[in-house]
């Protein structure tokens, strides 16, 4: 490859890799909390609140009196409920044909070429979604980054989707929901607590559905076989309870 098209190549790889350590960023630091019916609609979502008054900070690693419930009028209040799910045991197993909470494993090695072309590059191959399908309020936030063996083999998507603030299932600030989408590779480095995960079915494909922390924390993921490509697909949400991560994942993989 010549030198100039690896410069190229590398910098939208990077390009990627820092929009997507940001959006995990802003996602954490932000926060995602979902309201009862009455102060938000029924399904609303909205961010945590904040405060240019005197803040009662929480310990840093204060976790949730037993027996106790969220006052969501408080700045910060998910803190030890997040703490909660950062402290517990982390599942490391394999839902669905799916291993998660791996550090390594099987992947499809080749020499990678990028396509700028992408719709068309994916086009009837199994690595084509269907972008047309999205649920209304959810779009491209960006171009997606799609990369090929050199033999013409999908390889790896990477994309982000904007979720409006109007969506039902999203916060009142909106959210975003990250795609990676990679052949050969059915393990995933996501850890979280054994009770936030199960198994599912999303397009008719073996699934594994992380859940929020706590209902009224909206982070959510779906993992998804892609058989074809003897790998899979994660969604990642941030701002997105699972019932719209999941209905997001749905629409694109039918």
């Amino acid at each position: 490859m010549p030198k100039s098209l690896q410069r190229a190549r590398l910098h939208r790889v990077a390009a990627s890799a820092v929009a997507i350590a940001l959006l995990v960023a802003v996602g954490f630091l932000v926060g995602r909390t979902v309201t009862s019916s009455t102060s938000a609609g029924v399904g609303g979502v909205v961010d945590r609140g904040t405060s240019t008054g005197n803040l009662d900070l929480p310990n840093p690693d204060a976790t949730p009196v037993p027996g106790s419930t969220p006052d969501m009028t408080k700045p910060f209040w998910d803190i030890p409920y997040l703490n909660q799910d950062r402290l517990a045991a982390k599942f490391h197993g394999t839902i669905n044909g799916i291993e998660l909470g791996a550090t390594s494993g099987p992947a499809l090695e080749c020499p990678q070429v990028y396509r700028p072309d992408w719709a068309e590059a994916i086009a009837n191959t199994p690595f084509a979604l269907n972008f047309g399908a999205l649920p209304k309020g959810v779009s491209l936030a960006a171009i997606p980054e799609i990369f090929f063996c050199e033999d013409g083999r999908p390889l790896r998507m990477e994309a982000v989707l904007n979720v409006g603030a109007g969506v039902d299932g999203a916060t009142q600030g909106g959210g975003q929901i990250a795609i990676s989408r990679v052949a050969g590779v059915r393990w995933w480095r996501e850890e979280a607590p054994e009770r936030r995960w199960r198994a599912g079915v999303v397009a008719g494909r073996g699934a594994a559905l992380l859940d929020q922390p706590i209902a009224t924390i909206a982070e959510s993921a779906v993992f998804v076989l892609d058989p074809d490509t003897d790998g899979s697909t994660r969604f990642k949400g941030l701002g997105t309870t699972l019932k719209l991560t999941e209905l997001v994942a749905e629409a694109l993989l039918r």
